[in-house]
């Protein structure tokens, strides 16, 4: 899909990246000066940037009848908000009364235009105190300036006096100020603005601004008087600006004065923006094809989630609205028209298009490739964009917009996964702008309108609404009120939450380990979080270690194979469990917000929050379980690492998951064959316990779940006629028809292979004439004397479980650098020989 940029050609400020105050901000008298910027002094650039409203148009031709015709009334009032085009619509006026023979090239709707006097004033610009100096006079007021625009010294006589004094004229020399002078069009911009400064000037017993109302009434009956002109002045909207005292009762004065006479004039209306930024903002289309394209595919995805998207009262003409708006998706022009302009500040249509203009430079600057310009592509990282909205309100608002959303160390850098991160801080930022409007109806923004601002990301609804689940557990100023989610300067829970998770972070390792213990399940004995090998057990008994996430799975070889100082015999019977540190940072989050919301639970003053603090509790227990699962998911069976995936269902406990997992892959049993046990066999057979226990030792061997296995499976052999039993102790082999339990047995049965009973006698005559040793004798040589531990416990031991008479001869040959101690010979030898009644002598001792 094609990127914006090959699809349309913005204007060439924007493309430069040129957005100033001028752009946007026009002024009749800069325009009539000459000191604008050429998009308003130029009428073909004018034209070609505006967009003809159908007020506009009606203004225009209103303006033409009266002035062509004289029909219609000789007063049109054009009312607005701030910033909603009324100074432009005086800048069409402006233009059309003086661009002449080019009139049916740049208003083809218009018939040829006379030759108009034109009187432009603002009242930005008058002094009521000082007044005006021309070369031959001062002028001090407003009839003042109307008489001087019409015609110089002539016709400022007339008023002179009057204007010298403050005094309105009446409507006698009003009428002689338009004698002679054929059509004509007085402008009138900003004049609340001059009647507020007016007041202050005292003439008499009166002052300048009661005058200029006077002045007002009287030219305004006196305009019905005077064939083919015309009065355009602007007003604002009282409901929806805020004004002091003195400006609310001038506006007041002002529409009893103009309320008989005047026609309204509303020069854009709310559905005509969205031609408006187009036209204003984009220079022309290049790929018409490719618009089409875009729009039909973002119309398709919007058709395709219908139901999970607010209504639209006319789904069809939303098709349009894209086609008008285009670049920018209609919902970010209706957030600016809805809510920006509802505060005192915002300056309207000028507003909007400024804001869009700094919008579309920087995403036409930067190097994200987009082919329609969605509400989540707004980015306020770009500090010319973001000042634009911070400047409408207080600090504190700037204060959570950097702590919350575009700092490196936010809240939101829990998320580890950079997609996912990049996408909360998409919905984050449109949550934000959506925060803010005079009308708290409008404020904020709903789940299902955040999958429009989305709709690019096609990873579904539960994605967008899982981010929004996470947003609301990790920010501390957004809110969920009526469905609507916003930004407000007030601390929600999680701002209570963090403050304690603070106190809670040196409980952290108790409250893990304790999670483990509830999560456990007792399938399997299970060591959790061993200090040294010593705690573990070297049994023939299967365990489950999980290992403390400080020891790394890099020394998996010393628990394996080390007790304490010496080696563990019975390696197979142990499975270690690793922590995958990936998680680790997020499950003791959720631990610290589980020990805090706990915390809050039992605090009386918390109760505002019960509910959340309920319903926070129940979401967490399941994901701590899920994430204790995720990170201990690294397992070491002695003879390789497995990486197990962590569980959907948090009910499976621990062990069970752990034994269903490895019994899955082979690395556990809980049935051998009897078949196996016979491969491992020896001709002659084996002790029973000897058998069983290569299963402990062998790591390459299956793990057997519980030694009770190996006794189903010797009598499964037994009745399938594999194995026979041999007893040491009676002297003759026999057939087990029965259960029998491997630890009371005791250790003098024998497993072979099964033969017929005409084998019994000879093999059991072979077994009794067999020499069996009575004496072993054993030279063990260059044994250094820091093994003796492990060899007492690996050889010595073992012997004597067997209750077998064992005595040493230790030749000690000893060699220092220094002279050997005395008291060592005949303290510590001599007498520690003594006391276990063995014996010593000294075969050579050698002096240097």
């Amino acid at each position: 899909m094609k990127s914006f940029r090959d699809v349309i050609e913005p204007h060439p400020k924007i493309k430069e990246g040129i957005i100033n105050e001028t752009l946007f901000v026009a002024d009749l008298i800069d325009v009539i000066e000459n000191r604008s910027i050429e998009d308003y002094k130029d009428a073909k650039l004018f034209f070609s940037y505006t967009y003809m409203t159908n007020g506009l148009k009606n203004l225009l031709r209103a303006v033409h009848l009266k002035i062509l015709k004289d029909i219609g009334p000789p007063i049109i009032k054009l009312q607005s908000p701030f910033g909603g085009g009324k100074t432009h619509s005086l800048l069409a006026i402006y233009h059309y009364a003086t661009i002449g023979n080019d009139s049916r090239n740049l208003l083809p709707f218009i018939e040829t235009i006379p030759n108009i006097k034109l009187i432009a004033i603002s009242g930005s610009y008058l002094d009521p105190l000082k007044g005006r100096k021309t070369p031959d006079e001062t002028i001090r007021t407003l009839w003042g300036e109307i008489a001087q625009q019409l015609g110089g010294t002539n016709k400022f006589d007339i008023i002179k006096e009057n204007d010298s004094r403050g005094i309105s004229p009446g409507k006698g020399k009003i009428l002689s100020l338009f004698q002679g002078i054929g059509p004509c069009i007085i402008l009138l911009d900003e004049i609340v603005n001059y009647l507020s400064k007016t007041y202050g000037v005292e003439i008499y017993k009166s002052n300048l601004g009661s005058q200029s109302l006077i002045f007002l009434q009287e030219l305004t009956e006196t305009l019905y008087s005077i064939p083919h002109t015309l009065l355009v002045l602007t007003t604002p909207v009282q409901q929806q600006e805020e004004f002091n005292d003195q400006q609310e009762s001038t506006i007041a004065k002002l529409n009893q004065i103009l309320g008989r006479l005047e026609s309204i004039e509303i020069p854009i209306r709310p559905d005509e923006i969205y031609g408006i930024v187009s036209k204003r903002l984009v220079k022309k289309v290049v790929d018409h094809r490719a618009k089409t394209w875009i729009i039909s595919h973002y119309f398709k995805i919007h058709n395709d989630i219908q139901k999970e998207i607010p209504s639209m009262s006319n789904f069809a003409d939303y098709k349009k609205l894209m086609d008008v708006s285009y670049p920018f998706q209609p919902e970010i022009i209706n957030l600016l028209t809805k809510n920006w302009t509802t505060l005192h500040s915002f300056q309207g249509t000028r507003g909007i298009l400024r804001i869009l203009a700094l919008i579309l430079t920087n995403l036409w600057n930067s190097n994200m490739e987009i082919d329609y310009i969605l509400l989540s592509d707004i980015s306020l990282d770009s500090s010319n964009l973001r000042n634009e909205f911070t400047k409408h309100f207080s600090s504190e608002y700037d204060t959570i917009l950097n702590s919350e959303i575009l700092n490196p160390t936010s809240h939101l850098n829990a998320i580890k996964n950079q997609n996912l991160l990049q996408s909360a801080r998409k919905i984050a930022q449109v949550i934000y702008l959506s925060s803010f409007s005079k009308a708290n109806v409008n404020r904020g923004i709903s789940l299902p309108e955040l999958k429009i601002a989305m709709l690019r990301d096609t990873s579904g609804s539960l994605f967008i609404q899982d981010i929004v689940e996470i947003l609301a557990d990790s920010l501390h100023f957004l809110h969920h009120n009526f469905g609507r989610y916003l930004f407000r300067k007030k601390q929600n829970i999680n701002g209570l939450i963090h403050d304690i998770k603070i106190e809670c972070v040196r409980f952290i390792d108790e409250e893990f380990r304790k999670q483990i213990m509830l999560s456990l399940g007792n399938e399997v004995k299970t060591i959790v979080w061993p200090k040294d090998n010593k705690e573990i057990p070297d049994e023939m008994e299967l365990r489950i270690v999980i290992m403390d996430p400080i020891f790394k799975i890099e020394a998996r070889k010393e628990w394996l194979e080390k007790k304490g100082e010496g080696f563990r015999i019975y390696k197979n019977a142990i499975i270690y469990i690793y922590a995958d540190e990936l998680h680790l940072d997020r499950l003791k989050d959720l631990l610290l917000t589980n020990l805090a919301l706990k915390r809050l639970k039992a605090d009386s003053n918390s109760v505002n929050y019960k509910d959340v603090i309920e319903r926070r509790l129940d979401k967490l227990f399941p994901l701590i379980i899920h994430y204790v699962k995720k990170i201990y998911s690294i397992v070491y069976d002695g003879s390789q690492i497995l990486y197990l995936q962590a569980a959907n269902s948090t009910e499976e406990k621990l062990t069970k998951w752990y034994l269903n997992e490895l019994m899955r892959r082979d690395v556990i049993t809980d049935k051998i064959d009897p078949n196996i046990l016979l491969d491992l066999l020896p001709e002659k057979g084996m002790r029973i316990l000897d058998l069983v226990e290569l299963f402990y030792l062998n790591v390459e061997l299956v793990k057997v779940k519980s030694i009770e296995i190996f006794e189903l499976s010797i009598i499964e052999g037994i009745s399938r006629g594999i194995f026979s039993i041999y007893d040491t102790e009676k002297g003759y082999i026999k057939k087990f028809g029965g259960d029998f339990k491997l630890k009371s047995i005791g250790k003098g049965l024998i497993l072979n292979r099964a033969f017929s009973p005409s084998e019994s006698e000879s093999v059991r005559d072979q077994k009794q004439d067999k020499k069996i040793p009575k004496l072993l004798n054993l030279e063990i040589t260059e044994l250094n004397a820091g093994h003796l531990n492990e060899f007492v416990k690996g050889i010595i031991n073992p012997l004597l479980v067997e209750n077998l008479n064992v005595s040493l001869t230790i030749n000690l040959y000893i060699t220092s650098k220094e002279d050997i101690p005395n008291h060592l010979i005949e303290t510590t030898i001599k007498e520690t020989i003594s006391q276990i009644n063995a014996k010593f002598r000294v075969i050579s001792s050698k002096e240097e």
